[in-house]
């Protein structure tokens, strides 16, 4: 693993993860950071796979939020017809 390389698309995640509120996603970016200073390889891994999980929690989410979004327009355009 290039760790420079992967810390900056982290860096990039964590901007993305904050502007969404997505804390959790955040935090394990914070967590890959700090283990990537101090040289930590395995820290970074378990970092890394926790971002992986956080991430597709919080994709998970969203298509929650979609699919119900578009339940509501639907029954809203139903009963207005």
């Amino acid at each position: 693993m290039n760790i420079p390389t992967v810390e900056s698309y982290v860096q990039t995640i964590r901007g993305s993860s904050a502007t969404i509120g997505s804390q959790n996603v955040t935090l394990a970016c914070d967590e890959f950071c700090r283990a990537s200073e101090r040289k930590n390889i395995a820290g970074c891994h378990k970092a890394l796979l926790q971002l992986i999980r956080e991430f597709y929690h919080t994709r998970d989410v969203f298509k929650k939020i979609i699919e119900l979004e578009r339940k509501i327009i639907y029954l809203a355009t139903k009963t207005q017809a």
